[in-house]
């Protein structure tokens, strides 16, 4: 099983988490329905779940004392300098010497370990929907457009969203914890030096990576009370409308 650094991997399962909508077992890529319509929710920004992933998502060492009752289990351990999937090819799969030799003599490979993606999505969703809570948007606008809308000008105007961050008290208890899942995961020792704990710490907090839009903060700046007014007055609501009939008549169909 793979080990990756407590503080990296609680961004990306809140990005897997929320991404997608989940109604009834099933995924939709995208929230396109406003809160309490047809089940879909309001997305909470990332420090205010935080402090319960936390502890919740604690998967290495769950998953660990769970398999191991029944078989050997060795850890994999993402952080060891050198490539991401090289390393996995050579440690992890069983026979593969000579894929082996054809990664780790291809030295000007790019290194595949970009992890902890953007989670810019959620937070276009999060400015939508707090703009909608506020009366800024027409009730027919659909919230999978606006966002993707919102991400659009964000890239277009070349724009940075103002952020809201965990309190000291959250970020301590992270660092905490994501301290005792290293020690615990280093124990097992690996095969290759590890990259250094604190610099990718260090690196979490200066790229703001535990934040997300603060959207009232936002929406008191008056590029973004510009953009939804625009919005408002130039969106074709005759295809919204249409839009929304497809949906309604697609719903009665399938609780027919």
């Amino acid at each position: 099983m793979s080990y990756r650094r407590h503080h990296e991997l609680l961004p990306s399962v809140y990005n897997q988490r929320y991404k997608l909508f989940r109604n009834n077992s099933k995924l939709t890529p995208g929230h396109h329905h406003w809160p309490g319509v047809r089940g879909d929710v309001r997305i909470p920004s990332f420090p205010e779940v935080l402090s319960t992933l936390i502890e919740e998502e604690d998967i290495s060492v769950r998953s660990y004392d769970a398999w191991s009752k029944f078989f050997p289990v060795s850890i994999f351990n993402t952080h060891q300098e050198g490539d991401l999937v090289t390393n996995f090819v050579c440690q992890v799969v069983t026979g593969a010497r000579q894929l082996c030799r054809i990664f780790a003599d291809d030295s000007n490979e790019a290194s595949n370990t970009s992890i902890n993606k953007s989670t810019s999505y959620l937070d276009w969703d999060i400015l939508g929907v707090f703009a909608h809570e506020q009366g800024l948007v027409h009730e027919l606008d659909n919230r999978y457009k606006l966002a993707k809308a919102i991400g659009a000008y964000i890239r277009r105007s070349n724009l940075r969203l103002p952020l809201a961050c965990p309190t000291k008290e959250t970020i301590d208890q992270l660092y905490r914890t994501s301290m005792k899942i290293e020690l615990w995961a280093t124990s097992f020792g690996s095969p290759k030096p590890l990259t250094n704990f604190q610099t990718s710490w260090e690196e979490t907090l200066q790229k703001m990576k535990l934040c997300s839009v603060n959207a009232s903060s936002a929406l008191e700046q008056e590029v973004w009370k510009n953009f939804f007014q625009q919005r408002m007055s130039s969106i074709d609501f005759r295809e919204t409308n249409a839009t929304a009939e497809l949906l309604n008549l697609s719903s009665n169909i399938t609780h027919q």
